[in-house]
């Protein structure tokens, strides 16, 4: 019997470059979609199958609720547009006017609002406060 504060895992299989879903059934790309072991199970897992393939283990992927995540892109976007507008004293190139309607090319300001988004998100999957909430 687990624990909730047991470690979870996930098995990562180096020949397919696939996750194992949950119960040993099938295989997921993304590691989102991969089904969480125990620790100990996934270490008898990998143990078992030593042989015949490459698993190895990886930490199970942090999650963030949705609305956090929306609240940390708007402040983000929010505050690279204002980084850029105060260097430049104008809008960011990415936004270019053609007659009556304005088109969007992300670069510079899409660039610096993934880089605060993401070091955002590291930020809060790190918090004394996130590790109390799961």
């Amino acid at each position: 019997m687990s624990s909730a504060a047991e470690e979870q895992v996930v098995i990562y299989d180096h020949l397919r470059n696939l996750y194992w879903r949950a119960n040993e059934r099938g295989y997921a790309a993304s590691i989102h979609d991969a089904g969480l072991y125990t620790r100990a199970e996934g270490e008898e897992i990998v143990r078992d199958h030593a042989k015949s393939r490459k698993l190895t283990l990886r930490s199970k992927p942090s999650t963030t609720p949705d609305d956090v995540i929306v609240t940390i892109v708007r402040e983000a976007m929010r505050d690279a547009w204002n980084d850029i507008c105060a260097d430049s004293g104008h809008r960011p190139r990415d936004l270019e006017r053609r007659g009556n309607k304005t088109y969007f090319e992300p670069s510079t300001w899409a660039a610096l609002t993934g880089e605060m988004v993401a070091a955002r998100l590291r930020a809060h999957a790190n918090s004394p406060t996130k590790a109390r909430d799961d």
